[in-house]
């Protein structure tokens, strides 16, 4: 409304043709006429496909003509859609944090697409957040001021802070979303769209497992699905073939039998899908690389500087790391009296966060103890509060001797990091 009052409207580069007769096309216009009749603001064809397509992200449970990353290309700029990629690539490869998810990428892209067009029309949208928000959530505020240099880069434009803080909206919703959709299973529903049949079951079954489950897709078929890898089961009324995704056959006008059923598998994937977003969070923070088995070594000072250099050599810190490590060390021992050394920093100047894990089969001399796991933690300022859900666990596990025992009979890496992801599952 506001660039379109300052004759700022976008221009019209490629039309939305195979949404224009849905619901979304047809809110979309009646809500610009209402905003038109209420404020003396006329909507052009561009400005009401994007409101369009804005409704279309969000309407994914009552209507199935859904909106995905897959045929974004349909109704924006090819040029977007690849910019947008491109800086959630860039992301990935600099913080390890997956921007992957189709409701992001639509919303992200689109944003980025009217961010480039204000940028270059100097049109600003302004930002009454920006200087609470930075501080609050100091790892968005990176990623969004990293989204932004790269952008401005790219496109040869410039980025004000207030817009910084608006991309910092869409992270920070991201990682909401995720927390939430944690807590829950994700399914699909395959069901024939008959007289409202597919409506009907879809309601009945959000109606009664929504506080456990989210339904991510709906099809009148199983081939219709797509992104399977991210559902962890699928609720059919048509006869299936045997899939690799646990499935439940239910009745279209369900039964208290086919409640029952959904109900004892949502019970046994919880506790399943428990312990892998557990590991999740660990693989986030561990390196395969960075684990290590009976390395023998004369003292702790040259497990510190060889764990130092490790991390160094992947590049979670500088090189004068091993320093400070050594200078924590010499104020009092990082062995605790359990068979564990955890040597770290005082600082939080790590590249970003990362663990270094030696376990041993016997006893080494760390100081005036003797320990048989050393873990080497490097803290990334930004990252703590990430960082803290995996941190306080892992602690926890770390102070009790059974667990020990347990972590160091690990054979390799991936055995290691199971263990680990049961132990914290249990706190």
């Amino acid at each position: 409304m506001d660039r379109i009052k300052n004759n700022k409207s976008i221009e019209h580069n490629q039309q939305a043709k195979d949404l224009k007769s849905n619901l979304e096309m047809k809110a979309a216009i009646e809500i610009a006429n209402r905003i038109g009749t209420e404020y003396g603001i006329i909507f052009n064809e561009a400005e009401r496909d994007y409101l369009m397509i804005l409704l279309s992200s969000k309407t994914t449970l009552l209507n199935y003509q859904t909106l995905t990353s897959d045929n974004l290309t349909g109704f924006v700029d090819k040029h977007y859609v690849d910019l947008a990629q491109t800086l959630l690539d860039k992301v990935h490869e600099s913080y390890f944090i997956d921007l992957s998810d189709d409701e992001f990428v639509v919303k992200f892209t689109l944003h980025i697409r009217n961010l480039v067009f204000r940028a270059r029309n100097k049109q600003w949208s302004r930002n009454p957040l920006t200087s609470s928000f930075k501080d609050a959530y100091p790892l968005i505020h990176e990623i969004s001021v990293f989204i932004s240099n790269e952008l401005q880069k790219l496109e040869h434009i410039s980025i004000v802070e207030d817009e910084i803080t608006f991309i910092s909206f869409h992270i920070g919703s991201f990682f909401e979303r995720k927390k939430e959709l944690e807590t829950k299973l994700l399914c699909a529903v395959v069901c024939p769209n008959y007289y409202g049949m597919q409506l009907n079951l879809v309601q009945k079954i959000d109606a009664k497992f929504k506080d456990v489950i989210e339904i991510m897709q709906v099809a009148s078929e199983i081939d219709s699905l797509n992104h399977t890898d991210k559902i962890d089961f699928i609720i059919t009324t048509l006869p299936v073939k045997l899939l690799q995704i646990p499935t439940i056959f239910v009745h279209p006008f369900i039964t208290k039998e086919d409640f029952e059923q959904i109900q004892n598998l949502i019970v046994k994937l919880s506790e399943r899908k428990s312990v892998l977003n557990v590991k999740n969070y660990l693989e986030m923070f561990f390196n395969e690389e960075l684990f290590l088995k009976n390395v023998y070594l004369d003292s702790d000072v040259d497990y510190i500087r060889f764990m130092s250099q490790k991390l160094y050599e992947k590049h979670y810190v500088n090189e004068d790391y091993c320093e400070s490590v050594l200078e924590r060390e010499k104020m009092s021992s990082t062995a605790f009296n359990n068979n564990v050394a955890v040597p770290h920093s005082m600082k939080m100047d790590a590249h970003r966060t990362g663990i270094c894990i030696i376990i041993n089969d016997k006893p080494v001399r760390w100081g005036e103890e003797k320990v048989q796991i050393i873990i080497m933690i490097a803290f990334n300022k930004t990252q703590r509060q990430l960082f803290s859900h995996v941190f306080e666990s892992f602690i926890n596990i770390l102070s009790e001797w059974e667990n020990i025992k347990e972590l160091t009979l690990a054979a390799d890496y991936k055995e290691f990091v199971n263990k680990i992801a049961h132990l914290m599952d249990k706190i």
